[in-house]
């Protein structure tokens, strides 16, 4: 198995950032990025503008395995436990 993980960055066309999900394979980071568009253009009050807006793509995860278990450490509260793997 690699080392490897990917993570989806997303935009909303005022900010950007990574979801805080860690994935194995591209297709399940694929899936969370598609999840979150749709979540994010069902609230959103513009959701003809948000489909236009709203974006996401996939993105290595370059960091040590080591590094990537420390810093997961610290944001592990901020997790869903349903995404937590």
């Amino acid at each position: 198995m690699s080392d490897q993980k990917i993570r989806v960055l997303w935009d909303n066309g005022h900010a950007s950032d990574l979801l805080p999900g860690v994935y194995d394979t591209v297709e399940e980071a694929e899936e969370a990025g598609r999840n979150w568009k749709i979540e994010m253009v069902a609230i959103d009050p513009k959701p003809e503008e948000a489909e236009e807006a709203y974006s996401w793509e996939t993105i290595l995860d370059l960091r040590s395995p080591e590094r990537r278990e420390e810093e997961d450490k610290r944001i592990a509260w901020y997790i869903p436990e349903e995404d937590k793997k």
